[in-house]
């Protein structure tokens, strides 16, 4: 994985932990905008899970064409 490779994965973990600290302060929130705000953290969690997998799959094509 090249310098750009790193830095794309650094923000995935970066985003991944963020998003996922951010549901742990929300959960059990019993008030509507909290809970709508969980569901919108939720879903950009696994929106952002799917584009890192997406990444490593793309990586892992990547190596395999050049025999890593």
């Amino acid at each position: 994985v090249g310098s750009l490779g790193r830095s794309i994965q650094s923000r995935f973990r970066d985003d991944i932990k963020r998003c996922k600290q951010k549901l742990e302060a929300l959960r059990g929130a019993k008030e509507m905008d909290k809970v709508e705000e969980f569901n919108r953290e939720r879903e950009l969690l696994t929106k952002l899970l799917l584009q890192e997998e997406a990444f490593w799959k793309q990586q892992s094509k990547v190596g395999l064409k050049v025999g890593i």
